[in-house]
């Protein structure tokens, strides 16, 4: 029998293990050399050779290499200037949530400071590792006024939160703004 880590080097050409002759391998612990592994989620394959001199895969298993991150960011990063917009109407404006860890991370809820700002999103939405997540925010002025808020992403398990920075300006649909 032998194994072989991601990438197969060929039959008769991965790390050679030991085992008796008639012995279920799906038990047998195998110790896998992880030297030169980059951080990260890897599968490990274990094949026999059958009395005939076949090669078949028996097992098939992944194992992770290094520590687990829970992380993400959202994009863009600075905020958003919604600018002047008449009373009463509406503008969204997408943001990007990026998975930057090596685990799945879940929106678990998406919030505002200022009711103005009216966030779309779905709980419990996966994202997984090197994925993104739309999360669209509408800005829906109801006075002539300026508005600023905090738009905060909460994960549920994953890392505390994500936040960015919210501004626009309500004005009379017949007297624009200065």
């Amino acid at each position: 029998a032998e194994y072989f880590v991601d990438t197969d080097p060929g039959h008769g050409s991965a790390t050679a293990i030991s085992i008796t002759l008639g012995v279920d391998i799906s038990n047998i612990p195998v110790t896998v050399n992880t030297t030169g592994l980059t951080d990260g989620i890897h599968r490990v394959y274990i094949r026999t050779k059958s009395q005939e001199g076949k090669w078949s895969i028996t097992t098939i298993d992944t194992f992770r290499v290094g520590a687990f991150i829970a992380s993400w960011a959202i994009d863009p990063a600075t905020g958003h200037d919604y600018g002047a917009l008449p009373i009463g109407t509406s503008f969204n404006t997408a943001f990007t949530i990026r998975n930057t860890g090596n685990l799945p991370v879940i929106v678990g809820d998406v919030s505002t400071s200022n009711a103005a700002f009216v966030p779309s999103f779905t709980p419990g939405t996966v994202i997984p590792v090197n994925g993104s997540y739309i999360i669209h925010v509408a800005f829906i002025p109801t006075a002539v006024t300026n508005y600023n808020a905090i738009l905060k992403v909460r994960s549920s398990g994953g890392p505390d939160s994500v936040t960015t920075l919210l501004s626009g300006t309500g004005f009379t649909p017949a007297i624009a703004p200065v």
